[in-house]
Protein backbone atom coordinates (compact mmCIF):
# COMPACT_ATOMS: atom_id res chain seq x y z
CA UNK A 1 0.00 0.00 0.00
CA UNK A 2 2.77 2.45 0.94
CA UNK A 3 4.77 1.75 -2.23
CA UNK A 4 1.65 2.04 -4.41
CA UNK A 5 0.71 5.36 -2.80
CA UNK A 6 4.24 6.74 -3.22
CA UNK A 7 4.38 5.70 -6.88
CA UNK A 8 1.08 7.44 -7.64
CA UNK A 9 2.17 10.61 -5.83
CA UNK A 10 5.60 10.77 -7.49
CA UNK A 11 3.97 10.22 -10.89
CA UNK A 12 1.52 13.05 -10.20
CA UNK A 13 4.32 15.45 -9.25
CA UNK A 14 6.19 14.59 -12.42
CA UNK A 15 3.14 15.18 -14.65
CA UNK A 16 2.45 18.49 -12.93
CA UNK A 17 6.13 19.47 -13.07
CA UNK A 18 6.15 20.20 -9.35
CA UNK A 19 8.68 19.42 -6.64
CA UNK A 20 6.22 19.43 -3.73
CA UNK A 21 2.63 20.23 -2.71
CA UNK A 22 1.45 22.51 0.07
CA UNK A 23 -1.22 20.07 1.26
CA UNK A 24 -1.36 16.36 0.53
CA UNK A 25 -4.88 15.04 1.16
CA UNK A 26 -6.19 11.61 2.01
CA UNK A 27 -9.44 12.28 0.14
CA UNK A 28 -12.95 10.92 0.78
CA UNK A 29 -11.96 9.27 4.06
CA UNK A 30 -15.51 8.57 5.19
CA UNK A 31 -14.75 5.87 7.73
CA UNK A 32 -12.41 5.45 10.68
CA UNK A 33 -10.57 2.76 8.71
CA UNK A 34 -9.94 5.19 5.83
CA UNK A 35 -8.47 7.80 8.18
CA UNK A 36 -6.37 5.31 10.14
CA UNK A 37 -5.12 3.31 7.14
CA UNK A 38 -1.59 2.29 8.16
CA UNK A 39 -0.18 2.22 4.64
CA UNK A 40 -1.61 5.61 3.72
CA UNK A 41 -0.39 7.22 6.93
CA UNK A 42 3.07 5.71 6.55
CA UNK A 43 3.39 6.97 2.98
CA UNK A 44 2.07 10.44 3.75
CA UNK A 45 4.32 10.97 6.79
CA UNK A 46 7.31 9.80 4.76
CA UNK A 47 6.53 12.35 2.03
CA UNK A 48 6.19 15.12 4.59
CA UNK A 49 9.53 14.17 6.12
CA UNK A 50 11.13 14.27 2.66
CA UNK A 51 9.74 17.77 2.07
CA UNK A 52 7.42 16.62 -0.72
CA UNK A 53 4.36 17.76 1.23
CA UNK A 54 4.27 20.74 3.55
CA UNK A 55 1.07 19.71 5.34
CA UNK A 56 -0.97 16.51 5.55
CA UNK A 57 -4.73 16.67 5.24
CA UNK A 58 -7.82 14.52 5.18
CA UNK A 59 -11.19 15.20 3.57
CA UNK A 60 -14.40 13.56 4.67
CA UNK A 61 -18.17 13.80 4.27
CA UNK A 62 -18.43 12.59 7.88
CA UNK A 63 -17.11 15.75 9.59
CA UNK A 64 -17.61 14.97 13.27
CA UNK A 65 -16.15 11.47 12.99
CA UNK A 66 -13.23 12.69 10.89
CA UNK A 67 -12.33 15.53 13.24
CA UNK A 68 -12.41 13.29 16.30
CA UNK A 69 -10.20 10.68 14.64
CA UNK A 70 -7.73 13.31 13.44
CA UNK A 71 -7.47 14.78 16.93
CA UNK A 72 -6.69 11.32 18.32
CA UNK A 73 -4.11 10.53 15.63
CA UNK A 74 -2.08 13.72 15.82
CA UNK A 75 -0.77 13.20 12.27
CA UNK A 76 -2.94 15.33 9.98
CA UNK A 77 -2.53 19.12 9.92
CA UNK A 78 -5.65 20.01 7.94
CA UNK A 79 -9.20 18.67 7.67
CA UNK A 80 -11.55 19.45 4.78
CA UNK A 81 -15.17 18.95 5.85
CA UNK A 82 -18.67 20.03 4.83
CA UNK A 83 -20.08 22.90 6.86
CA UNK A 84 -23.01 25.11 5.91
CA UNK A 85 -25.91 27.05 7.34
CA UNK A 86 -28.03 23.89 7.12
CA UNK A 87 -25.89 22.50 9.97
CA UNK A 88 -26.37 25.51 12.25
CA UNK A 89 -28.31 23.43 14.78
CA UNK A 90 -25.72 20.64 14.92
CA UNK A 91 -24.16 21.60 18.25
CA UNK A 92 -22.01 18.46 18.39
CA UNK A 93 -20.33 19.24 15.07
CA UNK A 94 -19.77 22.91 15.86
CA UNK A 95 -18.30 21.99 19.25
CA UNK A 96 -15.97 19.43 17.63
CA UNK A 97 -14.86 22.02 15.06
CA UNK A 98 -13.95 24.40 17.90
CA UNK A 99 -12.02 21.64 19.72
CA UNK A 100 -10.05 20.76 16.58
CA UNK A 101 -9.17 24.41 15.95
CA UNK A 102 -7.88 24.76 19.52
CA UNK A 103 -5.55 21.84 18.85
CA UNK A 104 -4.06 23.72 15.90
CA UNK A 105 -5.80 21.79 13.14
CA UNK A 106 -6.52 23.83 10.02
CA UNK A 107 -10.18 23.64 9.01
CA UNK A 108 -11.21 24.01 5.37
CA UNK A 109 -14.95 24.24 4.68
CA UNK A 110 -16.60 22.62 1.66
CA UNK A 111 -20.27 22.40 0.60
CA UNK A 112 -20.61 25.90 2.04
CA UNK A 113 -23.42 26.86 -0.37
CA UNK A 114 -25.52 23.76 0.40
CA UNK A 115 -25.95 22.84 -3.24
CA UNK A 116 -25.77 26.29 -4.78
CA UNK A 117 -28.37 28.59 -6.30
CA UNK A 118 -30.25 25.91 -8.27
CA UNK A 119 -33.11 24.53 -6.21
CA UNK A 120 -33.20 20.74 -5.79
CA UNK A 121 -36.88 21.06 -6.68
CA UNK A 122 -38.24 24.17 -8.47
CA UNK A 123 -41.46 23.89 -6.43
CA UNK A 124 -39.54 24.64 -3.23
CA UNK A 125 -39.64 28.30 -2.30
CA UNK A 126 -38.69 31.32 -4.37
CA UNK A 127 -35.71 31.21 -6.77
CA UNK A 128 -32.47 31.85 -4.92
CA UNK A 129 -30.77 35.20 -5.45
CA UNK A 130 -27.01 35.91 -5.54
CA UNK A 131 -27.42 37.41 -2.05
CA UNK A 132 -28.45 34.00 -0.73
CA UNK A 133 -25.13 32.57 -1.87
CA UNK A 134 -22.96 35.31 -0.37
CA UNK A 135 -25.01 35.07 2.84
CA UNK A 136 -24.28 31.35 3.09
CA UNK A 137 -20.57 31.83 2.48
CA UNK A 138 -20.37 34.68 4.99
CA UNK A 139 -22.14 32.56 7.60
CA UNK A 140 -19.39 29.93 7.36
CA UNK A 141 -16.55 32.46 7.40
CA UNK A 142 -18.03 34.23 10.44
CA UNK A 143 -16.78 31.21 12.40
CA UNK A 144 -13.27 32.15 13.54
CA UNK A 145 -12.35 28.47 13.75
CA UNK A 146 -12.74 28.01 9.97
CA UNK A 147 -9.39 28.69 8.28
CA UNK A 148 -10.76 29.05 4.76
CA UNK A 149 -13.47 27.78 2.42
CA UNK A 150 -13.59 26.29 -1.07
CA UNK A 151 -16.95 27.34 -2.54
CA UNK A 152 -17.62 25.98 -6.00
CA UNK A 153 -18.29 27.98 -9.15
CA UNK A 154 -18.98 27.31 -12.81
CA UNK A 155 -18.94 30.87 -14.19
CA UNK A 156 -16.71 33.93 -13.79
CA UNK A 157 -19.69 35.74 -12.30
CA UNK A 158 -19.91 33.16 -9.53
CA UNK A 159 -16.16 33.36 -9.01
CA UNK A 160 -16.33 37.13 -8.55
CA UNK A 161 -19.33 36.68 -6.27
CA UNK A 162 -17.37 34.32 -4.02
CA UNK A 163 -14.35 36.62 -3.87
CA UNK A 164 -16.52 39.63 -2.98
CA UNK A 165 -17.06 38.07 0.42
CA UNK A 166 -13.36 38.07 1.28
CA UNK A 167 -13.16 41.83 1.78
CA UNK A 168 -16.40 42.30 3.70
CA UNK A 169 -18.17 39.79 5.93
CA UNK A 170 -20.87 42.22 7.04
CA UNK A 171 -24.33 40.98 6.10
CA UNK A 172 -26.36 43.15 3.75
CA UNK A 173 -30.09 43.61 4.53
CA UNK A 174 -30.95 41.11 1.76
CA UNK A 175 -28.50 38.56 3.17
CA UNK A 176 -29.90 38.99 6.67
CA UNK A 177 -33.40 38.51 5.31
CA UNK A 178 -32.38 35.24 3.65
CA UNK A 179 -30.71 33.84 6.78
CA UNK A 180 -33.69 34.81 8.95
CA UNK A 181 -36.10 32.88 6.71
CA UNK A 182 -37.30 29.91 8.79
CA UNK A 183 -37.86 27.88 5.61
CA UNK A 184 -34.36 28.40 4.21
CA UNK A 185 -32.91 25.17 5.62
CA UNK A 186 -35.91 23.02 4.70
CA UNK A 187 -36.04 24.40 1.17
CA UNK A 188 -32.34 23.68 0.68
CA UNK A 189 -33.11 19.95 0.91
CA UNK A 190 -29.42 19.46 1.69
CA UNK A 191 -28.24 15.98 2.66
CA UNK A 192 -25.64 16.27 5.43
CA UNK A 193 -24.53 12.64 4.84
CA UNK A 194 -25.33 11.57 8.41
CA UNK A 195 -26.43 8.14 7.19
CA UNK A 196 -29.24 7.83 9.74
CA UNK A 197 -31.66 7.03 6.92
CA UNK A 198 -29.79 3.86 5.89
CA UNK A 199 -31.45 1.48 8.42
CA UNK A 200 -34.88 2.58 7.14
CA UNK A 201 -34.29 0.87 3.79
CA UNK A 202 -34.90 -2.91 3.85
CA UNK A 203 -32.73 -3.24 0.73
CA UNK A 204 -29.75 -1.48 2.31
CA UNK A 205 -29.53 1.14 -0.44
CA UNK A 206 -26.73 3.68 -0.04
CA UNK A 207 -29.11 6.62 0.24
CA UNK A 208 -26.49 9.29 1.13
CA UNK A 209 -24.59 8.54 -2.09
CA UNK A 210 -27.79 8.79 -4.11
CA UNK A 211 -28.57 12.12 -2.46
CA UNK A 212 -25.10 13.41 -3.40
CA UNK A 213 -25.66 12.15 -6.93
CA UNK A 214 -28.93 14.06 -7.13
CA UNK A 215 -27.20 17.25 -5.95
CA UNK A 216 -24.50 16.86 -8.62
CA UNK A 217 -27.05 16.16 -11.36
CA UNK A 218 -29.69 18.76 -10.52
CA UNK A 219 -28.02 21.56 -8.57
CA UNK A 220 -24.53 21.37 -10.07
CA UNK A 221 -25.84 20.39 -13.53
CA UNK A 222 -22.91 17.98 -13.65
CA UNK A 223 -24.44 14.80 -15.04
CA UNK A 224 -21.14 13.02 -15.55
CA UNK A 225 -20.11 13.53 -11.91
CA UNK A 226 -23.51 12.24 -10.81
CA UNK A 227 -23.06 9.16 -13.00
CA UNK A 228 -19.55 8.50 -11.69
CA UNK A 229 -20.75 8.85 -8.09
CA UNK A 230 -23.59 6.39 -8.66
CA UNK A 231 -21.29 3.96 -10.46
CA UNK A 232 -19.03 3.87 -7.41
CA UNK A 233 -21.84 2.63 -5.15
CA UNK A 234 -21.47 -1.02 -4.10
CA UNK A 235 -23.29 -3.56 -6.24
CA UNK A 236 -26.91 -3.99 -5.20
CA UNK A 237 -26.89 -0.81 -3.11
CA UNK A 238 -27.46 1.74 -5.88
CA UNK A 239 -30.35 3.14 -7.87
CA UNK A 240 -31.08 -0.20 -9.55
CA UNK A 241 -32.15 -1.61 -6.17
CA UNK A 242 -34.83 1.11 -6.01
CA UNK A 243 -36.44 0.17 -9.33
CA UNK A 244 -38.87 -2.38 -7.90
CA UNK A 245 -39.67 -0.33 -4.82
CA UNK A 246 -43.13 1.27 -4.97
CA UNK A 247 -42.97 3.12 -1.66
CA UNK A 248 -39.74 4.47 -0.16
CA UNK A 249 -39.56 3.90 3.60
CA UNK A 250 -36.49 6.03 4.21
CA UNK A 251 -37.04 9.17 6.25
CA UNK A 252 -34.55 12.02 6.53
CA UNK A 253 -33.87 13.22 10.09
CA UNK A 254 -33.40 16.71 8.69
CA UNK A 255 -35.42 18.00 5.76
CA UNK A 256 -34.63 16.01 2.62
CA UNK A 257 -37.47 14.42 0.65
CA UNK A 258 -35.57 11.20 -0.11
CA UNK A 259 -38.33 9.50 -2.11
CA UNK A 260 -38.78 12.52 -4.41
CA UNK A 261 -35.06 12.74 -5.16
CA UNK A 262 -34.80 9.03 -5.88
CA UNK A 263 -37.76 9.22 -8.28
CA UNK A 264 -36.09 12.18 -9.98
CA UNK A 265 -32.84 10.19 -10.33
CA UNK A 266 -34.78 7.30 -11.84
CA UNK A 267 -36.31 9.64 -14.43
CA UNK A 268 -32.94 11.17 -15.27
CA UNK A 269 -31.33 7.76 -15.53
CA UNK A 270 -34.02 6.28 -17.75
CA UNK A 271 -33.83 9.32 -20.06
CA UNK A 272 -30.14 8.61 -20.64
CA UNK A 273 -28.99 11.95 -19.21
CA UNK A 274 -26.73 10.46 -16.56
CA UNK A 275 -23.70 9.23 -18.45
CA UNK A 276 -20.13 9.15 -17.14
Amino acid sequence: MKTHFLDIFQGSLKRLQMDYVDILYNHAADSEADINSEGTLEAMTALKKEGKARFLGVSSHQPEMALKEVMKLGVYDVVLVPISYTMASNEGLLRTIDEAAKKGIGLVAMKTLAGGANRPDPKLGKPLTPASQTALLKWVLHHDTITTAIPGYTTYEQLEQNFSVASNLTYSPEEQEFLSDKNAVANAQFCVQCGKCRPDCPLGVDIPQLMRSHMYAVQYSNHSLAAVTMAAIASGKGLAACEGCESCRATCRNSVNIARKIEHLKALSSSGVLKA
